[in-house]
């Protein structure tokens, strides 16, 4: 349950920070390496951990609880949307 937890609240609170903080010259803080760091190396890699252990479970057989099954769901949407709907500057 914390991987989802960090999966969740990480994607939440990297999409919050421009709200948060302000952008352009009302910006209160610079948030660019932290958002950049969340969004690309963090929560991904989060992500690509889960999936794996998740994958070493299902070839293993071992049973898959229902903890695991919500972990992997999470860490798979966050992966298909960060592919699908990529930032506006990759485009």
């Amino acid at each position: 349950m914390p991987a989802t937890l960090f999966i969740v609240v990480g994607s939440i609170a990297t999409e919050a920070l421009p709200v948060l903080l302000g952008t352009g010259a009302a910006a209160t803080a610079d948030w660019s390496f932290l958002y950049v760091t969340m969004k690309f190396i963090l929560v991904p890699g989060m992500s690509l951990a889960v999936l794996g252990a998740l994958s070493v479970s299902v070839f293993r057989r071992t049973r898959i609880g229902w903890r695991q099954g919500v972990a992997g769901t999470a860490a798979f949407i966050y992966l298909a949307s960060l592919a699908l709907w990529p930032v506006p500057w990759f485009a």
